[in-house]
């Protein structure tokens, strides 16, 4: 678009002059005319057009006009044409951009649009990655939370290989109380041999009677608290 200075001499002698934005001189003596249609004389006569600037961006009206102008001529080309079909989308952003100051084009938001899925393929990419890794690690510590329930299981069993079932504890309890009992008929044993040769007792023979019956004295004590904690044992089991 251009700017044009246009006057015209009125009839008392002055001259009026205006500019005005168009693409030609004949636009702009159209668009003169047009403002200054409710006076007679500037409809009649010549009107003297200066070129004053160029590439001079054109009003909101005008692009607006301009833009009525051309889907008038794409939707003369019918539904289908392929001027028609290349335009879709683009007048609606044209639209956008006179309403609202923007400077948006189809092939921006194009382009926009294939930055931003590039972006989210590297997204994706890098999620894809970190799910790879996530699973990897989940693999790994799933596969040694195996082997440690592994190793428990097998250091159950094994301690319940080693654990004395209740007929072994009661077995184990009447074997020791039976020891007890021998232990003590041998106290008895030797205390009778203690006080026979008491007479002596300096004797190897007496000497060894009152070790025999020391002796057979500790068995007897361990052997009744064997039996004691054996079924103190089969107690806490029961009561498990």
């Amino acid at each position: 678009m251009n700017t044009y200075e246009i006057s015209i001499q009125r009839e008392n002698g002055t001259t009026c002059t205006d500019r005005v934005v168009a693409a030609t001189p004949a636009e702009a003596k159209k668009l003169f005319r047009e403002i200054y249609r409710h006076g007679e004389a500037f409809q009649s006569k010549d009107l003297k057009v200066e070129l004053v600037a160029e590439n001079v961006p054109a009003s909101k009206d005008q692009e607006l006009e301009a833009l009525e102008r051309i889907k008038a001529i794409v939707e003369s080309l019918g539904p289908d044409s392929y001027v028609g079909t290349a335009f879709e989308g683009c007048f609606e952003i044209a639209e956008d951009n006179i309403g609202n100051d923007f400077a948006c084009s189809m092939k921006q938001r194009v382009e926009a649009v294939v930055v931003e899925n590039s972006r989210l393929k590297e997204k994706v990419k890098e999620l894809e990655e970190k799910l790879a890794e996530s699973k990897k690690n989940y693999e790994g510590v799933r596969s040694f939370s195996r082997e440690v329930v592994a190793e428990k299981d097998a250091e159950i069993s094994r301690l319940k290989a080693l654990a004395l079932s209740d007929d072994d504890l009661t077995d184990c309890i009447q074997m020791a109380r039976e020891a007890a009992y021998g232990y003590l008929l041998e106290m008895e044993k030797a205390a009778a041999s203690v006080v026979e040769l008491a007479e002596d007792p300096t004797s190897p023979e007496f000497v060894q009677a009152v070790k025999d019956h020391r002796n057979a004295k500790t068995s007897k004590e361990y052997a009744e608290g064997l039996a004691d904690r054996l079924t103190e044992k089969q107690k806490n089991l029961a009561g498990a």
